[in-house]
């Protein structure tokens, strides 16, 4: 599948989309930053290492139902103030990419596309992305996190939620 960048000729294909929507992710993060201290003075929990947390057995839960296999070891980077977010393929995760003020407006007014989840955290939204990709955001005590995954071909973002509902079910303890 390949996408069209609004008001762009460009041809996106599914593989640098999720590149393209984490790399966005990250700028508007760092665009609503506080600086270092300000970061420590509005209680930023310190960062934790993405790739810690979506190990083998965590990424082996999507490739069980998306039937895929991961050809390209896992990859961590820095996002925004304080996060972390690790590329497994095409798994996702973003352990505190927002600063606490963008998180918590996030959290507060999502976009209108962004769907509630019940039984997940103490807030979380999924976001379907023209079933190319499937968006799930949590937010859990001082914590929020996002879980990006490729959606495959014969499949729907909507067939992946129970799979992402599970998945940020799991990772919610890691992250205390």
């Amino acid at each position: 599948m390949q996408l069209v960048l609004a008001g762009s000729q460009r041809l996106v294909s599914k593989a640098n989309m999720t590149v393209l929507i984490l790399s966005l992710l990250a700028v508007v993060s760092a665009a609503g930053a506080p600086s270092s201290s300000a970061q420590k003075a509005a209680g930023n929990p310190p960062r934790i290492n993405a790739c810690t947390v979506l190990t083998p057995d965590v990424v082996a839960q999507f490739t069980t139902a998306t039937r895929t296999k991961m050809k390209t070891p896992p990859t961590e980077t820095p996002v925004g103030v304080n996060g972390s977010q690790c590329d497994y393929g095409g798994i996702g995760l973003q352990i505190d990419p927002f600063a606490t003020v963008s998180a918590d407006r996030m959290r507060k007014a999502p976009a209108p596309d962004w769907v509630p989840i019940r039984g997940v955290g103490d807030t979380a939204y999924f976001h379907n992305v023209q079933n190319a990709l499937a968006e799930m955001f949590v937010w859990s005590g001082s914590r929020h996190f996002g879980i990006l995954i490729e959606v495959p071909a014969g499949s729907t973002s909507e067939q992946l939620k129970p799979t992402m509902i599970q998945v940020a079910n799991l990772i919610i303890p890691k992250l205390k």
